[in-house]
């Protein structure tokens, strides 16, 4: 695990409408893009790699982020640490979207930084309530 690979300087003007999706299976992403499709108000953007979404996440500043844990280069842990041990993006919401339900490990992300885990078969509804719900939270932060 190379952590000295998750920051990078780069940094745009945060986006409090814009939703990263940290996925690499087309088939998902796929889905949440129909789903978001009927969201204009909300912008969609992906990355099919750990390292990339951490990237992409210091870059655009995403009101919430989206996070598989199987990543092909590094897992869904390693970014939320990252996530989480990085100024530019310590307060950018997480939920982890994952098809594995155990308990212990659902608490696991809930206590290292996630602010929910949403397990797969994605419920559409539940996952807009709570992308609207984190994003109504930070309107004062993005001062909008």
């Amino acid at each position: 695990m190379q952590h000295e690979r998750c920051s990078d300087p780069t940094q745009e003007q945060p986006s409090s409408r814009t939703v990263l999706y940290i996925e690499d299976n087309d088939a998902n992403i796929r889905l949440v893009q129909r789903v978001f499709s009927r969201r204009p108000d909300l912008e969609l953007i992906s990355a099919t790699e750990g390292l990339l979404g951490i990237k992409m996440a210091r870059a655009r500043q995403p009101a919430v982020a989206l996070l598989d844990l199987d990543l092909p280069d590094i897992t869904g842990a390693v970014v939320l640490k990252c996530l989480r041990a990085d100024p530019l993006t310590k307060a950018i919401p997480v939920i982890v979207v994952s098809g594995d339900a155990d308990y212990r490990q659902i608490q696991r992300f809930l206590e290292t930084g996630a602010v929910a885990y949403l397990t797969e078969p994605l419920d559409v509804h539940n996952l807009l309530d709570k992308v609207d719900e984190l994003i109504q939270d930070q309107s004062p932060r993005s001062g909008r």
